[in-house]
């Protein structure tokens, strides 16, 4: 009897998870003749083994070099690690190449594990080969392929008299290592987070899945029929380091409440600057840049926070620690001497025309590549990179790199690109984002995402569509992103990025807005551009170099009249050309010269000597009471709540709980009970955003049973009521 085993991995709000390692685990009877099955004892393989001069492809390898050889590693386990273990197997898609080293699994302390002849087998006919294929492959560890042929004679008597072809009416005496009767077969999930296990015998099997990050799951499953599981892996939990929501190192974290960014308890609203490279300054691509230059003048300037692009493609990240070296080496810098100023880190660029790329995203002519999209002389990134593609090298990159910094204060935001979109294509982009922020909340908890984006409308999720109207939603009150992006240049509303800022402000609770890149274009370049596009326009205010004008009243309507929090300046470049700036809009006194930099400069000091006046203490959102006055009461971060977690009611008069997320329109009977204030709930899945509220699954014991119910965040003028 042959039976499918088929199954998906999801994790604790119901993505799929690619890469899980799913392990079949079973005995001597049904598996010990599994043909895909090997030794449990994978401690026994080690990738040690050098070769050069190798030719063809990941199959024949295995077939010719590792299956003969070695226990203990089943073909799917070869074809997924190998790649890992030899990173140009990428780029040669999967071909060895005879010019190149390769490191190969072996068994080299196999003198460990004792070999007997004491397995019995009946009922096999055929010969040798495919008992070696079915029996012996990968299930011994120490013996090969040439071994097995003769001593396999040597020790049946039998099958050397009927010249080594097995017969099925006879016994066998077959080999094993001692102590060693479990067997496994291994299947990795795919980015739909399906794994499926076929032929398999009945009985009593044991089912092990890993992801990195997430808590091991080990179930006992009875096969005796097709079967379908369900399994849901939680976050590992982490826990913060000591003294959060100031980091060890005194410096206090940047965090939200409401629409409001807080510093130990006070508004924080500020001027900032983008410096795409800094973290490249004084390497290859900016070897006359300097670090500490630009960030004492933007310092000077009275830029508080710094936005950087932390990827270069000419890094590769799987080989090398570069990339972090060189953050870690500018958060010291920040750390001891710009311990005011924070830092925004941008993981990866729509844009092909720039460096600011993951290794591996930018290879290859083929039309499968990442960046497919053509585009104003420049490539984006196509859609097969949003829904397939992405996790081959950008997710794993921001897996490697970002828990690596999760408990440096200085490090405000992480986002998961620059002005990432999806043409026409809106469902499939929040699906991305949603995935990509969820991964980012879980690798650093205690740091807050954002989106990097121009504007929902740039992403195909125009305000006044009602079609994309719901998928713009989605995105912008995902508690997984704490603070919302705009860039806007020229003082247009182009991408309707002001709608953006009013829906920010009306969301349950409202979240911060920053411009988080601005500018005007100004001088020789833009120019330039004018004489080669008549629909290029270059504003009155900055048509002769003088922008200082614009800036202030742009910055009067942000701050003033859409209750933005930030303020960027584009292209900031001090003292001579570093190769960091930008002829159009960015702020520099070599292109756009000394007098322009001058106003500005003085503009902006003075605009966040007035923002820092203003930042009056925070408590959390205001609630009148009975007499009219004003109480603070509990402000919570929703980001932070997470699926596992214990919560508590803290709502005076009690939490409706009902049997399905949402309060308009239900049936009658929806709403179960009113839990009192101190009882307590377990989190099992959320956030769900349904009639203006957030919404979570929790179990609570209710008329003395445990009950699976919803329960709203916050009521509708933004009172928490639970808390975890």
């Amino acid at each position: 009897m042959n039976i499918m085993l088929r199954g998906r991995v999801l994790n604790d709000i119901g993505f799929p998870l690619d890469g899980a390692t799913v392990s079949l685990f079973g005995n001597t009877t049904i598996l010990g003749s599994d043909p895909r099955a090997t030794t449990a004892n994978q401690e026994a393989v080690s990738w040690t083994r050098s070769a050069r001069g190798l030719t063809g492809t990941l199959r024949g390898i295995w077939l010719g070099l590792i299956a003969p050889t070695t226990g203990g590693i089943t073909w799917e386990e070869f074809r997924t690690q190998v790649v890992h273990v030899n990173p140009s197997l990428e780029s040669s898609r999967g071909r060895f190449e005879p010019d190149r080293l390769y490191l190969l699994p072996e068994n080299r302390h196999a003198d460990k594990d004792k070999i007997v002849w004491d397995r019995t087998i009946t009922g096999f006919g055929g010969d040798r080969w495919t008992c070696w294929q079915r029996y012996v492959q990968g299930k011994v560890v120490g013996l090969s392929w040439r071994e097995f042929r003769r001593e396999v004679l040597e020790r049946n008597a039998d099958l050397a008299a009927d010249g080594g072809m097995f017969q099925a009416e006879k016994t066998y005496l077959l080999p094993h290592n001692i102590g060693r009767d479990e067997y496994v077969r291994v299947e990795y999930t795919g980015r739909t987070g399906r794994f499926v296990f076929g032929d398999l015998a009945p009985g009593t099997y044991r089912l092990e899945v890993h992801v990195e990050g997430y808590e091991p799951w080990t179930q006992t499953i009875v096969v005796d029929g097709e079967l379908k599981l369900a399994v849901h892996l939680k976050h590992l939990k982490v826990v913060p380091a000591k003294g959060l929501p100031v980091s060890p190192l005194g410096i206090p974290l940047v965090q939200v409440r409401g629409s409001e960014f807080v510093l130990e308890n006070r508004a924080f609203r500020f001027i900032g600057v983008n410096l795409r490279g800094l973290v490249h300054y004084g390497t290859d691509k900016f070897p006359y840049a300097n670090a500490r230059q630009q960030l004492q003048k933007a310092s000077d300037m009275g830029a508080r926070v710094a936005r950087v692009f932390l990827p270069v493609d000419n890094v590769n990240w799987r080989a090398t620690n570069h990339i972090e070296d060189r953050l870690e080496a500018l958060l010291q810098m920040i750390e001891k001497d710009f311990r005011h100023m924070y830092l925004i880190v941008c993981l990866t660029n729509l844009y092909n025309d720039t460096h600011f790329k993951v290794f591996g995203d930018d290879e290859g002519d083929h039309e499968d590549r990442c960046y497919s999209v053509a585009w104003n002389n420049k490539k984006l990134l196509g859609r097969k990179w949003f829904t397939q593609r992405y996790d081959e090298n950008y997710l794993k990159f921001v897996q490697k790199v970002v828990p690596q910094f999760s408990q440096r204060a200085s490090i405000m935001a992480w986002e998961p690109g620059n002005e990432l979109k999806l043409d026409h294509q809106p469902t499939e982009f929040v699906n991305f984002m949603l995935k990509v922020a969820g991964e980012l909340q879980r690798l650093a908890p205690n740091q807050l995402v954002t989106t990097g984006m121009i504007s929902t409308q740039h992403a195909y999720m125009d305000p006044d569509d009602p079609n994309r109207r719901a998928e713009r939603l989605r995105l912008l009150s995902s508690p997984f992103f704490d603070f919302i992006t705009v860039h806007s240049y020229n003082g247009v509303n182009e991408h309707k990025e002001e709608s953006d800022a009013q829906l920010a402000l009306s969301l349950n609770p409202p979240k911060p807005i920053i411009v988080e890149e601005a500018g005007f274009v100004s001088g020789p370049e833009a120019l330039k551009e004018a004489a080669r596009d008549p629909k290029f326009h270059i504003p009155a205010c900055a048509a002769g170099g003088r922008r200082r004008d614009c800036v202030e009243k742009d910055m009067d309507k942000w701050f003033n009249h859409l209750q933005a929090r930030g303020y960027m300046q584009w292209g900031f470049m001090e003292g001579f050309d570093n190769n960091d700036g930008d002829g159009l809009s960015g702020m520099d006194w070599v292109i756009h010269g000394k007098e322009d930099w001058d106003e500005l400069f003085d503009l902006y000091q003075k605009r966040s000597a007035l923002l820092a006046s203003q930042a009056g203490p925070v408590v959390g959102p205001m609630k009148p009471d009975g007499g009219g006055h004003g109480k603070p009461i509990l402000a919570m971060n929703p980001i932070k709540i997470q699926p596992g977690q214990q919560a508590t009611v803290i709502a005076a008069d009690g939490v409706k709980v009902r049997r399905s997320p949402g309060r308009i329109n239900k049936l009658a009977g929806d709403v179960l009970t009113a839990l009192p204030a101190g009882t307590r709930l377990t989190i099992l899945d959320g956030p769900k955003p349904m009639d203006g509220l957030t919404w979570w699954a929790v179990s609570c014991v209710t008329a003395g049973q445990t009950a699976l119910v919803w329960v709203a965040q916050a009521d509708g003028d933004g009172t928490p009521l639970i808390a975890v």
